[in-house]
């Protein structure tokens, strides 16, 4: 029998049904401030900035002129400042790479992380959720990084969508004094609408079973944005010159990519570790970035980075565990069927 507790088991299926949170960790906020930010975060990134309103948002990467990824990051605009979402082992390299870019530019950077935490909220009744915490009732119908101000638990908060692969999700962004209040009061609304406390174990199953990457352990600076699959979120073909434009652009006018992102079933019942090399006669062609043990697919899963072609073929694929162990491994469609939207 595939070894996953039968807790596990039971939150999994309750988060496809209807949905879960978490107090969410491990990400930090960079708050950019100046008459010129939007103009100069624009030629920073993959994506279009200068064209988003207050309330607005996008996913982005930061690349190095060799197109090598620095740091993604989601960008929330405001009326008179941006926030950068950034994994909070990033906060430091983000802000020690921008800063190498601010010459005379009106911008000034400061590292907000303190300052908040964050409720992460997804599936299918998280509008319910949010309708039932008096947080508005259109949840659904927001944009990808669409966010706004709204109160919960008598405190100012911040709502944004952040989907997870097909998966509905967002976070609620609460001032550190307030989080176990606000904590208290979703939990109380999540019950009452069938939806389950998760942990970060459970969290990155379901991100992994939807096909979605992280930050450093699938996309680090190995990785060029357009290899993540990330592009139709993450990338603007038509915005104009950034840091890295010329790598990414010519890989998407050639058609040509040497690895890519994918989804594998490892053999057995061991969970590769971070970085584990693919193999193919003895030969690395790739790595496992990310892997679980996933109750949607009934085995262990992984995201990694194979050759194109070897990847599309599967022919002879391994993951070498160590020294003496490779077991077999095979190419599988993500998001798996259990998140995929009906």
């Amino acid at each position: 029998m595939f070894p996953v507790d039968a807790t596990t088991v039971e939150k999994h299926e309750a988060v496809g049904k209807a949905g879960g949170y978490m107090l969410d960790g491990g990400r930090g906020l960079i708050e950019v401030t100046g008459r010129d930010r939007q103009d100069w975060l624009h030629n920073m990134v993959t994506n279009a900035v200068r064209t988003l309103n207050p309330g607005d948002g996008n996913y982005a990467f930061a690349t190095t002129a060799q197109g090598r990824t620095v740091f993604d990051l989601h960008v929330l605009v405001f009326d008179s400042a941006l926030w950068l979402d950034v994994d909070e082992r990033w906060i430091a390299p983000a802000l020690a790479h921008l800063g190498k870019y601010l010459v005379t530019e009106d911008v000034e950077l400061r590292d907000i992380s303190a300052e908040w935490r964050r409720i992460g909220i997804l599936g299918r009744k998280a509008p319910r959720l949010v309708e039932s915490l008096g947080l508005g009732g259109n949840f659904a119908s927001y944009a990808d990084v669409q966010h706004a101000a709204v109160q919960i638990a008598g405190h100012d908060a911040r709502l944004v969508r952040k989907n997870i692969g097909p998966i509905l999700a967002g976070e609620v962004h609460v001032p550190t004094a307030a989080v176990e209040e606000v904590a208290g009061a979703v939990r109380e609304s999540a019950a009452a609408v069938g939806m389950v406390e998760i942990g970060r174990d459970l969290r990155d199953m379901i991100r992994i079973e939807a096909g979605q990457p992280a930050s450093i352990a699938d996309i680090d600076d190995d990785v060029i944005p357009p290899e993540t699959l990330q592009v139709e979120r993450g990338i603007s073909h038509v915005k104009g010159c950034y840091i890295g434009q010329e790598v990414i652009e010519r890989m998407r006018s050639r058609g040509v990519m040497a690895r890519r992102l994918a989804g594998y079933r490892v053999a057995g019942d061991d969970v590769p570790p971070h970085d584990t090399p693919v193999v193919v006669s003895g030969k690395q062609v790739g790595r496992i970035t990310s892997a679980c043990r996933s109750v949607g697919l009934g085995g262990i899963l992984g995201l990694g980075y194979v050759k194109t072609m070897l990847a599309q073929s599967g022919t002879g694929l391994a993951a070498a565990l160590d020294e003496e162990r490779q077991v077999p491994v095979e190419q599988v469609d993500v998001p798996l069927p259990c998140w995929r939207t009906p």
